[in-house]
């Protein structure tokens, strides 16, 4: 990761810290969580696209049983749980959209967003009332309809 630098007969050495020699990891622990939210917001609406075309029957099932195990676990109030199987109904979204960069973007984030969600969010409140718009995206995603599927995570993202 460009952190230590050998030198033969010498010795190794650590490099002296760099902003252009960390990881996307290393980078997001340091980052301001409203950085993390808008970069969300531009990836989670490109994912839904995408995912409305490409996704498979096997995708659409996976990503329905988070938005199964969300709308459970927030009606039971068990906050962790909720915040869980929401990054998880996201992630099996972005597994869908077919792009393994937004993929493995998308999974970067989602243990940043775990830990904010649950600092934000005091109860499951938010995701109960936020069901309807999740189970319409997922909807949308199912009937391959781009333009409701971007208008349905737009609205999410904006609640």
């Amino acid at each position: 990761s460009g952190m230590l630098r050998e030198q033969q007969g010498v010795g190794t050495f650590v490099e002296e810290y760099s902003a252009n020699n960390e990881t996307l990891q290393q980078r997001l622990k340091r980052a301001k969580a409203r950085d993390i939210d808008e970069v969300r917001q531009l990836i989670e609406v490109k994912i839904a696209q995408k995912a409305a075309v490409n996704r498979t029957e096997e995708q659409l099932a996976i990503i329905e049983e988070f938005l199964v195990q969300r709308g459970k676990a927030a009606q039971a109030g068990l906050l962790e749980e909720c915040v869980q199987a929401d990054i998880n109904f996201h992630l099996s979204i972005a597994k869908a959209s077919g792009n393994d960069i937004l993929i493995d973007l998308y999974q970067a984030f989602s243990s940043q967003l775990k830990d904010w969600f649950l600092q934000i969010y005091p109860d499951t409140q938010s995701f109960i009332q936020t069901n309807e718009l999740h189970k319409s995206l997922f909807q949308s995603i199912s009937e391959r309809d781009e333009e409701k599927t971007l208008l349905y995570a737009t609205q999410i993202l904006n609640h």
